[in-house]
């Protein structure tokens, strides 16, 4: 008798994990080029530097190899656990960075190199934690999400409305962001601590096909007649 294949839903991976990777490649870099919009109000910008060349490059270098790593993982819940505390250490470091970040807004003028070195600080601890622990978790975890996200959605919505009437311009695209991040981040840390933090379809099918637990991956085609 054939094994009877179990009802999946397909959950989403945590999304916390795709605003922090843009945390990395956020602008950071004060620019002497006159600002792009045609704006009064705009008196300088931010770009991109070439560290974060050097960012991307350590998350293919060492990201990749580590998400190979995680899937030959077969620890059971212990992973889940160990993924559910990683993940929620670098969301409160994220919370940190954030507020370093908006406060440093306040305090250093655009152009201050201890604000650059500060910012490629932070981003480049968190291109290590995202290399060696979120592109793993990425791939093999997942959050089941309800109707939480829509109030978010909304609350995100009327808070960037409110940063485009009352913000310095020049910071208004990287206050959105921040908060936005934030938000999700802290209803990602709800999820997994309220709902758990659960195997991703990617992970946790094939290591049922294995087991024999399910006759057939999404993958492979299911026998017409048996």
């Amino acid at each position: 008798m054939n094994p009877i294949r179990p009802p999946y839903h397909f959950p989403f991976f945590p999304i916390s994990i795709f605003f922090i990777i843009f945390c990395i490649f956020s602008p950071n870099v004060y620019s002497t080029d006159p600002p792009e919009k045609a704006d009064e109000n705009f008196r300088f910008r931010f770009t991109l530097s070439y560290y974060q060349l050097g960012f991307l490059a350590i998350l293919f270098i060492v990201g990749l190899p580590r998400v190979v790593i995680e899937f030959k993982k077969d620890d059971g819940g212990e992973r889940l656990f160990k993924c559910r505390n990683r993940l929620t250490a670098i969301i409160v470091f994220v919370f940190y960075y954030i507020l370093m970040e908006v406060f440093m807004t306040f305090w250093f003028p655009p152009d201050s190199q201890i604000k650059c070195y500060l910012s490629q600080c932070g981003q480049f601890i968190l291109t290590l934690l995202t290399s060696l622990y979120l592109m793993g978790i990425a791939n093999t975890c997942a959050i089941f999400y309800n109707w939480l996200i829509i109030p978010t959605t909304i609350i995100d919505g009327a808070m960037c409305y409110l940063l485009s009437l009352y913000a310095i311009p020049e910071y208004l695209g990287a206050y959105q962001f921040w908060i936005i991040t934030f938000s999700i981040c802290l209803l990602d840390l709800w999820y997994i601590w309220s709902r758990g933090l659960l195997d991703s379809p990617f992970y946790s099918l094939p290591k049922m096909y294995e087991r024999g637990e399910i006759d057939y991956l999404p993958t492979i085609p299911r026998p017409l007649f048996t």
